[in-house]
């Protein structure tokens, strides 16, 4: 007896093993299950998938077939039927969901929905008090960058670090230098002995920083490599480029310059530090929607043409604007910004107005633009300024960029 005993618990234990082994390594799943609570009943379809990071995908739809689209960036080990209770306001016209996850975790912003448009929370506070619904999540800070905060001049740049994050390092273009402002210090490197206003020539490659070491030379003979990671920067050797010249754009970790001058286009590769001449004495290589091609060197010469990222999966929106994220895409339409995730096409979200709204890069899960004078970051917790420099309202085609530090 004892010993069909022992063999029950090994057999037991040897399948829970083989359950946590699975739920471990399986890449995705679909299931659907009803929460109900005092408001009513919701349908949620959840789905999970790992392309780089975990990702679950929940819509929830009430008994009058009200959709809302979460995306919850959390693996919970994997497991189905995350959400255990869903808090819910809906007053003068505004109904606004949140989710509860396992362990009583709100891991997404609440949306709201107004005559059948999706908004983010944020965006209704500004005509709406809702303030009576967001004081129910108790796991969901929406006052995080919303207190007193001291603003530093650092490198004679106006900076909001205490609302800086941890892993997320701001770099600004600064007419002869390079400013990088973190969390907790901010640097800069110096690249030419006089001032450029306009930024034509520096640009991010993956955690490097590229950027011309600018002399009284009319040709460029240094490239400075700035490694975002390690704050080293090294020089790389160039084969006299003249100053004639302008980025293409970044592919594969590769950056790519035509020189007008010389009708020549050179491919950067800071990870392999080499520099090499990659077009013939007639063609250059343009990647278009993503696909490599090749272009006419006098076109170039003629006309700056840039690369261009695939947006084909985006073909049905009507936008006048499109920046890709990790699994969604932010575009403007008209007097608006939107978010969509990859596959939910018809479930747009309204994140901010575009008016004055410039230089859009997303990283991550933020947004970040130029409005005015100063820098804003969009996430789950609002518009959150960042960096103020009067420049900006003035000057802000490619004057800064946005890395996360690993």
């Amino acid at each position: 007896m004892r010993k069909a005993i022992s063999f029950s618990i090994i057999i037991f234990l040897l399948l829970l093993v083989y359950q946590v082994g699975i739920n471990h390594i399986k890449k995705e799943h679909n299931v659907s299950y009803n929460v109900e609570n005092e408001v009513g009943s919701f349908k949620i379809e959840e789905s999970y998938s790992y392309n780089n990071s975990d990702s679950y995908m929940i819509r929830i739809t009430d008994a009058n077939k009200n959709s809302f689209l979460f995306n919850v960036n959390n693996n919970f080990n994997k497991q189905r039927e995350i959400v255990k209770d869903i808090i819910t306001y809906n007053e003068g016209g505004v109904y606004c969901l949140s989710l509860e996850m396992l362990n009583n975790e709100h891991d997404t912003e609440p949306l709201c929905k107004i005559d059948n448009q999706i908004y983010t929370y944020s965006y209704v506070m500004k005509e709406h008090n809702i303030d009576s619904f967001l004081e129910k999540l108790t796991n969901f800070d929406y006052k995080k960058y919303k207190g007193e905060t001291t603003v530093r001049e650092d490198s004679g740049i106006n900076v909001n670090r205490d609302y800086l994050e941890e892993r997320e390092l701001i770099v600004i273009y600064d007419y002869k230098r390079v400013v990088l402002h973190k969390q907790y210090n901010s640097d800069y490197f110096v690249f030419a002995t006089s001032d450029n206003i306009k930024n034509t020539i520096g640009i991010r490659v993956g955690k490097y920083y590229l950027i011309p070491k600018l002399t009284e030379s009319p040709t460029i003979n240094t490239i400075i490599k700035y490694d975002l990671e390690t704050d080293l920067k090294r020089e790389m050797t160039a084969p006299k480029i003249s100053k004639m010249s302008y980025i293409m754009g970044v592919h594969d970790d590769k950056l790519y310059v035509f020189d007008k001058s010389e009708m020549k286009q050179y491919e950067i590769d800071p990870y392999d530090d080499e520099i090499n001449l990659v077009s013939s004495d007639t063609e250059s290589i343009l990647y278009k929607d993503g696909k490599e091609t090749k272009i006419s060197n006098y076109e170039l010469a003629n006309e700056n043409i840039y690369f261009t990222e695939d947006t084909s999966a985006y073909s049905s929106i009507q936008y006048d604007e499109i920046y890709l994220g990790p699994n969604y895409a932010v575009y403007r339409k008209g007097d608006k910004f939107y978010k969509v995730y990859d596959g939910y096409l018809n479930d747009s979200i309204v994140i901010f107005d575009a008016d004055d709204v410039r230089e859009v890069i997303v990283r991550e899960e933020n947004i970040y633009y130029i409005k005015g004078d100063t820098i804003y970051r969009h996430n789950k917790y609002g518009d959150t300024p960042l960096v103020f420099k009067n420049e900006f309202k003035y000057n802000s085609e490619n004057i800064y960029d946005v890395y996360f530090i690993d």
